[in-house]
């Protein structure tokens, strides 16, 4: 009984090796057969990525944006038009303030790139030129 046993056993891993010895020879045949790829096809198959991770993150974010709304709903008593048209003012809040954010901090950049480029390069500037140069910086822009 025992020698049966082992016999299975042996016909059943040497079944297996066969198995997994025509798989590979099939994922060999695979190697052999792939192309190269232009680089044309590479630019739109980046392209096509590209886009399908922008547009998976915009679905994500409407996903969210609809599942906040939905509980806020739920919560209170506004109708999910109301919802909508405040969440949309809320968004165009966020958008204009750090439009004016990224503004001022380009102005402020310019302001400084024109008082550092008035210190002297010949030696090393003193403390009291450099504070200078950016009190002058601050009340120019403070006084806007």
């Amino acid at each position: 009984m025992k020698k049966l046993q082992a016999v299975s056993k042996d016909c059943q891993e040497k079944a297996r090796l066969k198995k997994a010895d025509q798989k590979g020879k099939q994922l060999d045949r695979g190697k052999e057969q792939t192309k190269e790829i232009s680089s044309n096809q590479k630019y739109w198959m980046q392209r096509y990525w590209t886009r399908r991770s922008r547009l998976l993150t915009a679905a994500r974010k409407q996903q969210r944006l609809l599942a906040q709304q939905k509980k806020m709903q739920a919560t209170s008593s506004v109708s999910m038009l109301d919802l909508r048209l405040l969440f949309r003012k809320a968004e165009h809040c966020a958008a204009k303030a750090s439009s004016k954010l990224q503004s001022l901090h380009n102005c402020l950049c310019n302001k400084l790139n024109i008082y550092l480029d008035k210190l002297p390069t010949d030696r090393t500037p003193e403390e009291t030129e450099i504070t200078a140069a950016f009190w002058r910086c601050a009340d120019t822009h403070v006084s806007k």
